[in-house]
């Protein structure tokens, strides 16, 4: 048993790495979506989706991406359908991140969400992968806007 939960931990350890070599080597691609206080990344089939939110929280807490930056990120599962992950740094007291998921897919017109305000998820079917992400696109620019009127007053 201490054998298999090691090699476990080696290949969770190996996922997270690949991960985040994947983010980095895809940084400036199309795939990668940066603009001011978000950054979606579509890593398709190339991240496990069991890993992007992994991948999603632990950019959450790094300090190269500035404070109140929505992260979301997603990627394929086996059965035609998109894992989505949503965090942001720094964890301001007035975003809900379940709430914000939850408007992005009734915009959607598809999939289900859930989670909690500090980290939230949703699964879509992957031919909604485009319009998905423009939507959430519109929603957190917006929100982003809002955010920093709200704490620049």
């Amino acid at each position: 048993m201490k054998k298999m939960a090691v090699d476990n931990l080696m290949q969770y350890r190996r996922e997270i790495v690949n991960a985040i070599n994947w983010y980095k080597d895809n940084a400036k691609s199309d795939k990668i979506i940066k603009k001011k206080n978000i950054l979606i990344i579509n890593a398709e089939e190339e991240v496990l989706p069991t890993m992007i939110g992994t991948l999603g929280s632990i950019l959450s807490k790094s300090q190269d991406i500035e404070k109140n930056t929505f992260i979301l990120s997603l990627a394929r599962n086996d059965d035609n359908t998109t894992k989505i992950s949503l965090r942001i740094t720094g964890n301001p007291d007035t975003i809900n991140l379940k709430e914000v998921i939850k408007m992005i897919i009734e915009k959607t017109e598809n999939g289900s969400s859930g989670g909690h305000s500090f980290a939230a998820g949703a699964v879509i079917d992957t031919d909604f992968e485009e319009k998905f992400i423009g939507v959430a696109e519109k929603v957190l620019s917006e929100m982003a806007v809002e955010e920093r009127l709200v704490t620049n007053k």
